[in-house]
């Protein structure tokens, strides 16, 4: 119920982004939850999401970075909202 978009993936992708600590596991399941995102561009080794890039390479930075800590539904909340303040 955290992350509501999750309702609208299969089990099995479900599944591996929830059984995994590494956070850009996401990456290939993005354009599942988003429309038109292609990915999340991880910085400084993976501990900041600057960015987020467009099926057409269009990239937005994001006012402010979000750190990958927690579970994954909580910081994917805070991605959704940030990429809403960006566009």
């Amino acid at each position: 119920m955290a992350l509501p978009r999750f309702y609208f993936i299969p089990n099995e992708d479900l599944l591996a982004i929830l059984g995994t600590s590494d956070p850009q596991a996401i990456q290939e399941h993005l354009q599942k939850l988003y429309d038109n995102c292609e990915r999340l561009v991880f910085a400084q080794g993976g501990k900041i999401i600057s960015h987020m890039v467009s099926e057409e390479g269009e990239q937005y930075e994001f006012d402010t970075p979000i750190k990958p800590e927690n579970n994954i539904e909580e910081w994917m909340l805070r991605v959704e909202d940030e990429m809403k303040r960006t566009l």
